[in-house]
């Protein structure tokens, strides 16, 4: 675990520092430790006020990791790892965030951090072999390699619906809650989107907002995750067996430390002893995914039997029949894990509650735009205090394509992928030298 601060580095000759970052979240932090202990100078840019990445960003009322805490964690210094005390299976981004600090401090990282500063343009300067970076204040800093920390989802995505300008309450994407908190007590709250974010809101704001409503396109298919704390015997297993479970965590296909293949597939199961797989594994997390057949993302039949399970699943915490058809997904429509699957904290509970009410805006009554007080759809008018845009992320070329990033010849990331993202599952892209995407 390096500790060296400032200016004890070696740096290029003719360059700011030898390697800019961009994002201080996971991947900044551990950039930041991994190149000090080459030897080289090392900046990270964040345009937030605060390092954590998503979990700075992330403050919606029951925003949470749906990774197990104890793996879901910075693993370069076996110190810390005994150090840090998770208090939960599930921990909040509050949780989340002070275990950043806590990292950054123990291994004195705030000098090679610049928050406050977003890097609005970057460039490959051929007749130097550097890379070049410009801020938002007209600042610019050189380096001989450039890192993409920015992560896969962290650039939302703002639906274009007509009339949101006009909307005379508060109206904002999830991942831009207010920073100073929103007291949303016995308010009328439009929540558009029911993905993994409404999952772990709806929750939590439908306890004391006085109603919530949710306009669903798509049905997910949701898991169960079963928090529970963080007791002094199971941390005291999992900090004797750290080893082997980073060891589980980077052989696994999903990253986690997860106890697959198992050797079986439920293609090949009798139907009362596949029942009673799924049963018995039903305990929260995407362990039931991996833990219980091996063939359940590859073979279509066994697909099918694991989407139907979870179905009959959720149906059963849903009072209304009517309203369980609404909120659970059909292996015609899309397979299981087609998206990543939402863990769920209360959210099919929530709708038995008088306060919260799904509108199916696929096929009942789609959107047709935002008014002064609320939401229009093509059957009813939807009065608001708030209005949450739950819609996800620019998955993936998101951060990438949200300034431009010019490689050797001039062209932009964006126009690269323009027809065909190829190389967005890779570290580097043909074309701009020493761009790392991490």
């Amino acid at each position: 675990m390096s500790k060296a601060p400032l200016g004890s580095e070696t740096r290029t000759s003719g360059v700011d520092f030898d390697v800019i970052g961009i994002g201080a979240g996971f991947a900044g932090l551990a950039l930041i430790e991994y190149i000090r202990k080459t030897g080289l100078s090392v900046r990270i840019f964040d345009r937030a006020a605060d390092i954590g990445g998503t979990w700075t960003w992330n403050r919606y009322p029951g925003a949470m990791t749906d990774s197990e805490s104890y793996y879901y964690s910075l693993t370069f210094s076996k110190e810390i790892l005994q150090e840090w005390s998770w208090t939960k299976r599930y921990p909040g981004w509050e949780e989340t965030h002070q275990y950043f600090h806590f990292v950054a401090d123990k291994c004195n990282m705030w000098p090679n951090i610049q928050l406050n500063t977003e890097i609005v343009e970057a460039r490959y300067l051929n007749e130097r072999g550097h890379w070049e970076v410009e801020t938002g204040g007209g600042d610019t800093f050189t380096c001989k390699y450039l890192v993409s920390c920015m992560g896969m989802i962290s650039e939302p995505l703002i639906p274009r619906i007509e009339g949101m300008d006009r909307f005379e309450g508060p109206l904002f994407h999830s991942a831009r809650w207010p920073q100073e908190g929103l007291d949303y007590a016995g308010k009328r709250i439009g929540i558009i989107g029911a993905g993994a974010t409404t999952v772990q809101m709806l929750p939590v704001v439908a306890q004391t907002a006085k109603s919530v409503t949710v306009f669903q396109r798509t049905p997910n298919y949701i898991l169960p995750a079963m928090q529970r704390p963080m007791t002094p015997e199971w941390e005291g297993e999992i900090k004797s067996n750290y080893d082997a479970i980073v060891a589980k965590c980077r052989n696994h296909i999903f990253g986690m430390a997860f106890d697959s293949p198992v050797g079986r597939n439920a293609a090949d199961t009798p139907p009362e002893e596949r029942e009673r797989i799924f049963e018995e594994n039903w305990t929260g997390s995407f362990r039931w995914v991996f833990e219980t057949f091996d063939d359940l993302l590859v073979n279509p039949e066994a697909n099918r039997m694991a989407s139907e399970f979870i179905v009959k699943k959720m149906k059963e915490r849903v009072d209304d029949p009517e309203l369980a058809e609404l909120l659970t997904p059909s292996f015609d429509d899309y397979p299981l894990f087609a998206k990543r699957p939402p863990l769920d904290h209360g959210y099919l509970e929530a709708y038995n509650r008088d306060n919260v009410h799904l509108v199916d805006i696929d096929k009942t009554e789609p959107l047709v735009e935002i008014t002064e007080t609320g939401v229009r759809t093509t059957k009813s008018d939807y009065e608001f205090d708030i209005i949450v845009l739950a819609t996800g992320f620019k998955a993936y070329t998101g951060a990438l394509e949200a300034f431009p990033i010019r490689g050797s010849s001039g062209e932009t990331l964006s126009e690269k992928w323009k027809s065909s993202s190829d190389c967005i599952m890779g570290v580097c892209v043909a074309g701009f030298p020493n761009l790392f995407v991490v």
